[in-house]
């Protein structure tokens, strides 16, 4: 009889699992919105893998954690020294935004493969909000480059964007498409993820919504 409580009790915990959205951009530094699934990942899946904070999505007022298993050195450690350029055949192209570094537009990190993008607390989160927010990124990408002041300038945006979208203010300066930036799913979970995945090759919902790259990265 303890065994078998043992055993629903485990599989109990197997069938917990988080609302998600699925993209893997492999192969490409592009983030299309038409790559996003919603969808739910098991809490243990997402348990053995590497979490990393966004620094823009904490400006936008949201606990933004970024899961993933493979990653590369970045262009930071490019820059010190300590690594060669990073290699982009296998990059994941929303997720290595989400993981930029607000003071110097540099990534620490290429994430490969698949990765989740969870936010705690509040409504689940959207493909249409992750999208957002790493188009964010994907325009102050044209402020950022080595010069230490367009480093700041680019900061100050990044600033002054995330207090507008706190109120719902913000739009990207390239349009959004037809994308609802803000959007609110439909169900509950105790944490809401996104995954990209580069397999669905669907049709764009508008045919305004552009690929999105590094720029200058």
């Amino acid at each position: 009889a303890e065994e078998e409580r043992e055993e629903a009790k485990r599989m109990a915990e197997q069938q917990k699992s988080v609302a998600c959205v699925k993209v893997n951009t492999s192969g490409s530094v592009s983030a299309d919105y038409t790559r996003y699934v919603e969808t739910r990942v098991p809490e243990k899946a997402l348990a053995s893998m590497r979490c990393e904070e966004s620094e823009v999505g904490r400006l936008c007022g949201l606990s933004v954690k970024v899961y993933f298993r493979d990653a590369s050195p970045g262009w930071r450690a490019m820059l010190q020294g300590l690594a060669g350029p990073p290699d982009l055949s296998q990059n994941n192209g929303a997720a290595t935004l989400l993981l930029t570094r607000v003071d110097d537009g540099l990534s620490d990190l290429i994430v490969a493969g698949d990765a989740y993008v969870v936010v705690d607390g509040g409504v689940p989160v959207t493909k249409g909000q992750v999208w957002g927010l790493q188009e964010m990124v994907n325009c102050a990408m044209d402020i950022y480059d080595m010069d230490p002041e367009n480093m700041r300038r680019g900061k100050a945006t990044l600033l002054q964007w995330g207090r507008q979208y706190q109120h719902k203010d913000w739009t990207p300066p390239s349009g959004t498409g037809g994308v609802n930036i803000y959007g609110e799913r439909l169900y509950q979970g105790k944490g809401r993820a996104l995954l990209l995945n580069s397999s669905l090759l669907l049709p764009p919902p508008d045919n305004k919504i552009k690929p999105l790259s590094f720029g200058s990265f």
